[in-house]
């Protein structure tokens, strides 16, 4: 009976917060505000990955990232990819 009691406890909590996370999304994201007022970014991306078959996503997350901030004319950035890490060197 306890246990059928924490059951329906946990379910209305998850529904109730269900309801309050759709309700307080607004259904876009939009960055104007955090950006409001910079004119310059500086972004560094450091990749040091071992899995070549995750460089690609990050690779994809870079290009959004950039393709992003390009589209903002009223801020200048400037952009800097580097790979580090013992796995750089290549082995022959």
């Amino acid at each position: 009976m306890k246990t059928t009691k924490n059951i329906i406890q946990l379910v209305c909590v998850l529904v109730l917060g269900l309801i309050i996370s759709t309700t307080a999304y607004s259904g876009t994201v939009n960055d104007a505000d955090a950006l409001n007022g910079y004119n310059q970014g500086k972004i560094v991306f450091d990749i040091n990955l071992k899995d070549k078959k995750a460089l690609g996503l990050y690779l994809n997350v870079i290009k959004q990232t950039h393709d992003d901030l390009k589209n903002r004319k009223s801020i200048r950035i400037w952009f800097s990819v580097q790979r580090t890490g013992s796995d750089t060197d290549s082995k022959r």
